[in-house]
């Protein structure tokens, strides 16, 4: 079977459900249908899409996505963000603890987004990681890599939030970290739907 459906003038991720032996996993509620996510490594962008091919493939119920991460791996980001957008389930993400890096970009463009009242939100330039043993042939094309990344994350940004790629790219190029602290914080930005505030005892 094709992985794209290439027929299509829109192709859209024609990609079976895996089975549940494949993608058993502690970052994974099947039953109740939540990913739980840390770190974005290299291979997160395959992991999270045999995941979501399986929930697919059981029901039409939304996803829940747990979000707590300090970032990662950017293409995983940017993989991760597609299978999001091209799947036909509701993806109700979460942040608490940290969304920082590369979760930024996953908070931002669930179809409903919540935070903690606790959560810490972090943005900066997207980066690849230093390689001081690279060519400069090879250099220059992740660097060439990076400015791409960079504007296109800015893109997307804007596409979720009130505020335009422009300004994503002036202010992170200008700020090394952007920090929001607290959820309400990043409500009150349009990076967040709501903040979902703990029961105090009286």
């Amino acid at each position: 079977m094709s992985i794209i459906n290439v027929e299509s003038a829109a192709p859209k991720l024609n990609i079976p459900a895996p089975e549940i032996s494949h993608i058993v996993d502690l970052g994974v509620d099947i039953n109740n249908r939540i990913i739980y996510f840390d770190d974005f490594e290299e291979e997160s962008g395959q992991w999270f899409l045999q995941v979501v091919k399986y929930f697919e493939g059981k029901s039409d119920e939304p996803v829940n996505i747990m979000l707590n991460t300090p970032g990662g791996d950017v293409i995983s980001m940017f993989a991760i963000h597609d299978i999001m957008r091209n799947s036909p389930l509701d993806m109700i993400v979460t942040g608490y603890g940290q969304v920082c890096s590369a979760g930024v970009l996953i908070l931002a463009s669930g179809n409903k987004r919540y935070v903690t009242e606790s959560c810490s939100w972090m943005s900066h330039e997207p980066t690849s990681g230093g390689d001081p043993d690279l060519g400069l042939r090879a250099a220059r094309s992740r660097r060439k890599w990076e400015d791409w990344s960079h504007v296109h994350w800015c893109y997307l940004m804007s596409c979720y939030t009130p505020y335009s790629a422009k300004w994503w790219e002036k202010h992170t190029e200008k700020n090394a970290e952007y920090w929001l602290l607290g959820g309400n914080q990043i409500v009150e930005a349009g990076l967040a739907d709501l903040c979902i505030e703990s029961d105090k005892p009286k």
